[in-house]
């Protein structure tokens, strides 16, 4: 019982107490709060977030829970370095908000290449083509997907460092026949696999610019840069990379399967491929070059042409602006009654017996 010396909540009978809740959390002073003492009493903070979202969605009210809450990590950020870092409320929120707006936008941008990049790994061809691509599929699959030297042998293999194998019949019979010559050695196999993740961030990237952005989503991502330059004046454009790339969509990338993008999860080699990308475009994002990384030092080019083209892309989808994002195409996943009802019923529980 957590809140039961509140005067909202001292009532006669439990259906005027769910209506009280109902008012009582629908306050978004009140929510923040209510998130983390449930989580300090050992439930999990996904599952409450997820629970006070539906309740705001249902009331369409989302932007004022999440306004509130990032006024409540502002405050609460004893310097720049420590804003948004943490596994919080507002990250809990945010991690269930995108999957409510932003599902669509995801599935237009990365589901595709997913698709073909899970495919090539398992040496398949690509959506039931032709012949002549099945023949080019074949001739196109990598060794490995890893761009780190020192993890390559010259069987293409990764080394003994416990990393990934590959077992691909496709691939040996490939390498042995003569047209090929010799199995590639290390630089030559590094370099076209840099070459591969090149390809398949910039298609991404591209495809990213080309796809309206969810508007519901830029207006949030509008009002966190808002407040938070009228405290940290410098952050506008690394806070929106934060939210878009760190914790939606490279979020997805890693995770496809937990956003629906893919049916199960990817074996070990294509989820390997999918953190190259999304670690690349996470620097993009940040307009941070690689150092300490030799392996990674190569994409400092790729970084550096496209940064311009990222920072102008982050500026429009974080001011709103129309040639940027989505205008009335929302895919917006409406919270039935019946599941504000579940929700509200579940934390009563939680909050008194």
């Amino acid at each position: 019982m957590l809140i039961a010396a509140s005067p909202h909540v001292s009532l006669r009978n439990k259906r005027d107490n769910l209506l009280n809740l109902e008012r009582f959390i629908l306050d978004p002073e009140n929510a923040y709060p209510i998130i983390q003492a449930l989580t300090k009493s050992g439930l999990a903070r996904e599952d409450v977030s997820t629970c006070v979202m539906y309740i705001y969605q249902a009331n369409h009210s989302t932007p004022d829970l999440l306004s509130v809450a990032v006024k409540k990590e502002i405050e609460q950020a004893r310097e720049e370095s420590s804003l948004f870092r943490e596994d919080s409320a507002l990250a809990s929120l945010w991690s269930c908000y995108i999957r409510l707006e932003g599902l669509r936008f995801l599935f237009l941008v990365l589901a595709e290449s997913i698709y073909d990049i899970a495919h090539i790994a398992a040496g398949k061809t690509l959506r039931k083509g032709s012949e002549d691509r099945a023949y080019y599929t074949e001739m196109l699959v990598p060794q490995s997907y890893e761009v780190d030297k020192r993890k390559l042998n010259s069987t293409g293999d990764m080394g003994s460092s416990g990393a990934l194998t590959r077992s691909n019949n496709n691939n040996k019979s490939m390498n042995r026949d003569p047209s090929f010559g010799n199995v590639l050695d290390v630089n030559t196999e590094q370099f076209t696999n840099v070459l591969h993740l090149k390809l398949a961030a910039q298609t991404i990237f591209n495809k990213i610019r080309a796809t309206p952005f969810p508007e519901n989503l830029s207006k949030i991502l509008n009002s966190i840069k808002i407040k938070t330059e009228s405290n940290f004046s410098d952050l506008g454009l690394g806070v929106t990379a934060n939210f878009v790339f760190l914790r939606y969509i490279c979020s997805a990338i890693t995770n496809p399967t937990g956003f629906g993008l893919y049916k199960r999860a990817p074996d070990a080699e294509t989820l390997r491929f999918l953190v190259l990308i999304s670690k690349v475009l996470q620097n993009l994002a940040f307009g941070v070059e690689f150092e300490k990384e030799e392996s990674m030092i190569s994409f400092n080019d790729f970084i550096k042409q496209n940064r311009n083209n990222m920072n102008t892309w982050l500026g429009g989808v974080s001011d709103n602006k129309t040639e940027t994002v989505e205008d009335g195409t929302n895919f917006s996943v409406e919270i039935s009654q019946g599941v504000r009802a579940n929700c509200i019923k579940w934390m009563y529980r939680e909050l008194w017996m």
